[in-house]
């Protein structure tokens, strides 16, 4: 699986509900994308996940989270979050 390309598809997807045109958003570097992102007025967690995206998430992480986000329509879960860590502190 192409990661890159699957993040690229959900940003744009993502970006699209923020009035932007998702072809013009998979365009754009990573960091040009979160700037776009946050002048469109994006939630503090979707920038999370782009600032993160190579970063300290990986690929799959990032995709992973991004098509959740894309599924709830824009509503991060952080208890979902929670439940996620929960039992994996040392």
């Amino acid at each position: 699986m192409d990661h890159h390309k699957a993040i690229r598809d959900e940003l744009a997807r993502a970006a699209e509900r923020l009035g932007a045109d998702g072809d013009e958003i998979r365009g754009l570097s990573r960091s040009r994308l979160y700037n776009v992102l946050e002048d469109l007025g994006a939630d503090r967690y979707l920038l999370a996940f782009v600032g993160s995206w190579g970063n300290t998430m990986s690929d799959r992480q990032v995709l992973k989270e991004l098509q959740e986000w894309n599924r709830s329509g824009g509503h991060f879960r952080f208890d979902r979050l929670i439940a996620s860590t929960d039992g994996k502190r040392e």
